[in-house]
């Protein structure tokens, strides 16, 4: 749902569009079925459960952020740990430790990125068969993908610059 000034916008509306999803004025009362008092700005019902859903939602993604980077960290680290004799050679012949960190980190941000991908695809496939058996409108905002691709390769350069600043030297 997206929160107007006055006005509540059912899911998948469209401002510009008129008479598909209308734009319903807003109801909002107290729990004694009068409209509250104070500053003028008016919550709908049951507003401060869906502010406790959010930062619940919100705690478990940073979690899963931290264990997903976490989890890269250690698949690079032990691929540097496996590949200390490659790194070598590399560095004997001329390479520069800046085009080992390079390497690394490009290595790590694809693992994060193909991880993205595929959390993105199940996201969209469990949202889309959830919205058929709850009978509701199902609408994928690309703004939301696209940061979910973007906080993805964000995770790889976080959790992989490690293992890579330590392959460079």
């Amino acid at each position: 749902q997206v929160h107007h000034d006055r006005h509540l916008l059912l899911p998948g509306a469209d401002e510009g569009r008129e008479g598909e999803h209308p734009v319903v004025p807003r109801t909002d009362q107290g729990g004694d079925g009068r409209a509250p008092e104070g500053d003028g700005r008016e919550r709908r019902e049951g507003a401060e459960d869906d502010d406790m859903v959010v930062r619940l939602l919100g705690a478990v993604q940073g979690v899963s952020l931290l264990v997903g980077g976490i989890g890269i960290m250690n698949i690079m680290l032990v691929s540097v740990t496996e590949r200390t004799r490659e790194i070598g050679i590399r560095l004997a012949i001329g390479a520069l430790e800046r085009q080992v960190l390079s390497q690394f980190l490009v290595e790590s941000i694809v693992l994060a990125l193909f991880g993205g991908i595929i959390g993105i695809m199940i996201g969209l496939a469990l949202a889309g068969a959830a919205s058929i058996l709850m009978d509701v409108p199902f609408a994928a905002d690309i703004r939301v993908i696209a940061l979910a691709f973007v906080v993805s390769a964000v995770i790889g350069v976080v959790f992989g610059y490690f293992p890579a600043r330590r392959a460079a030297r």
